[in-house]
């Protein structure tokens, strides 16, 4: 068989094949997002830290001055509904990281892997993380 003859005959053979149903066809579901999700305030956190830690590199040597005092001062002087929604932002991918990283190691060690426990511990990080983050949110000194 030639090359070319063999080369049409996969591609006619590919042309039968039947295509998988795309993501959209499916019922969203949390429970499914949670890895995603796992993934994404992973991707937050360490974005965020690599970006300061650069930046507080950087900033002398462009002749520009930043000192934590200056940022405290500056978010002291908020409006206390933005501080408590900045401070909310700012701890939510950080809780929900924390207690989703707590599941997995709790599936780690062979337990909640039914589906039906999967799903109650899925939901049980996300009210955890929502409630532990508007507690520190709303938490004054």
């Amino acid at each position: 068989m030639s090359s070319q003859s063999a080369h049409d005959r996969l591609a006619a053979q590919r042309r039968n094949r039947p295509i998988a149903p795309h993501m959209t066809i499916y019922k969203w579901q949390y429970v499914s997002s949670a890895s995603a999700l796992h993934r994404i305030t992973g991707l937050l956190l360490s974005g965020s830290l690599y970006g300061l830690a650069t930046m507080y590199l950087f900033v002398p040597a462009l002749g520009l001055q930043f000192e934590w005092s200056d940022m405290v001062t500056a978010f002291g002087s908020l409006p206390a509904g933005l501080k408590a929604t900045l401070k909310f932002g700012s701890s939510m991918p950080f809780t929900y990281h924390a207690f989703n990283g707590v599941k997995h190691l709790i599936w780690d060690s062979g337990h909640m892997l039914t589906k039906a426990q999967s799903g109650r511990a899925s939901w049980a990080v996300l009210a955890f993380s929502m409630s532990t983050s508007l507690r520190l949110a709303l938490y004054q000194f």
